[in-house]
């Protein structure tokens, strides 16, 4: 998904632009918004003044009803969404100083959906980072979840996930 800083965030959208310049390599992990304000487009302000400190190695959930802002917040992070207001601090520099190839590296996410990307059964369980993974990590990873799907595990690096995954579940 996040191959390159000039990825699209949906087909009918522009490519992002990558105006980072600070390089991060591994991150500590301490992140903190600061003053945060952000709306879709010209819509109502879906957050505002947010203030949030997460010290490095601590778990925080965010909880609340349907629409609150929980995933808008998340998403601002590696910046999937841009903030109108304030800033976002990872180890104390502005996630938008960072290169975002960089930035979306150090990011874990679990969203609520559940996505797939047009790609082998191998290149989504490396998320888009195939090339960093040896055959050998992709086939452990699959080995501990898709066991009794894909007993075949040299037919996870040919075929296409998406039609596929269908057909799987």
């Amino acid at each position: 998904m996040w191959r390159t800083p000039t990825t699209r965030k949906r087909w009918d959208e522009p490519a992002e632009t990558d105006t980072g310049t600070i390089a991060l390599e591994r991150a500590v992990g301490a992140v903190e918004y600061r003053g945060v304000r952000f709306g879709y487009g010209d819509a109502a302000v879906a957050l505002e003044r947010v203030d949030l400190v997460v010290p490095a190695g601590h778990t925080v959930a965010l909880v609340g009803r349907s629409g609150s802002g929980k995933s808008t917040l998340v998403s601002l992070l590696p910046r999937i969404y841009e903030i109108t207001e304030g800033e976002i601090l990872l180890d104390g520099i502005d996630v938008r100083e960072l290169r975002l190839a960089d930035l979306r590296r150090q990011i874990a996410f679990v969203g609520q959906d559940v996505i797939l990307f047009d790609d082998t059964i191998a290149g989504n369980i490396a998320y888009g980072a195939l090339s960093r993974y040896s055959r050998a990590d992709v086939e452990r990873a699959a080995e501990a979840s898709l066991h009794e799907v894909y007993k075949d595990r040299s037919s996870m690096f040919r075929q296409h996930s998406f039609a596929q995954a269908l057909e799987i579940y």
